[in-house]
């Protein structure tokens, strides 16, 4: 008898382990690692117990990821970086939008590095201004108008002017994420 008991809670440990793989797959979480031990009864303790225990332990770890990954920044975020021209003196800006795995706009604070060039090389070069403008907030210049680390805005959202001095063509960069980014060719002109 006992170890048909035994069987059973093997069992229902089993299909809890399961359920648990489609609840973590349905929160987004991939691969998980679900340890399944031996039960032994030990010091006098019923071996439905020790099964009793077991999974109500299991049920409460489940429950912990299921709440982390409610509150989790989703994990691919992409950026669009858009360029302006303002058609004064070789002025302009570069919007970036941070971006959900559906592509919708996400409303994020992120930290953003964001670079620009002269060339399409992604090489940064430094501009007579490159500076977070009305959206955003700089945590830290790299290199003086040419790279810097920003904080997007609570809509995911750093806009950052381009002072070129005169007419030119730029390119602005932004990396999240280890991956980077790019405006295209943003042609700034001087009338």
């Amino acid at each position: 008898m006992k170890k048909v008991n035994y069987m059973l809670g093997l069992v229902a440990v089993v299909l809890l382990a399961v359920s648990a793989v489609q609840v973590f797959a349905d929160a987004g979480i991939s691969d998980p690692v679900i340890a399944v031990k031996e039960f032994t009864p030990s010091g006098g303790q019923e071996f439905k117990d020790q099964v009793k225990s077991s999974l109500d332990s299991l049920s409460t770890a489940v429950k912990a990821v299921i709440d982390v990954a409610d509150v989790a920044v989703p994990a691919v975020i992409s950026l669009t970086v858009t360029g302006a021209d303002l058609a004064s003196a070789g002025t302009g800006t570069a919007t970036i939008q941070a971006k959900d795995a559906a592509g919708d706009n996400l409303a994020a604070v992120l930290r953003v590095r964001t670079w620009v060039g002269t060339a399409n090389d992604y090489g940064p070069d430094a501009l007579t201004g490159f500076a977070v403008g009305a959206s955003g907030t700089l945590l830290k210049a790299v290199t003086a108008n040419a790279d810097l680390d920003v904080v997007t805005t609570t809509n995911g959202v750093a806009v950052i002017n381009l002072n070129a001095g005169g007419a030119d063509s730029v390119w602005v960069w932004a990396e999240i994420q280890g991956k980077i980014y790019a405006s295209g060719e943003i042609v700034l002109t001087a009338p």
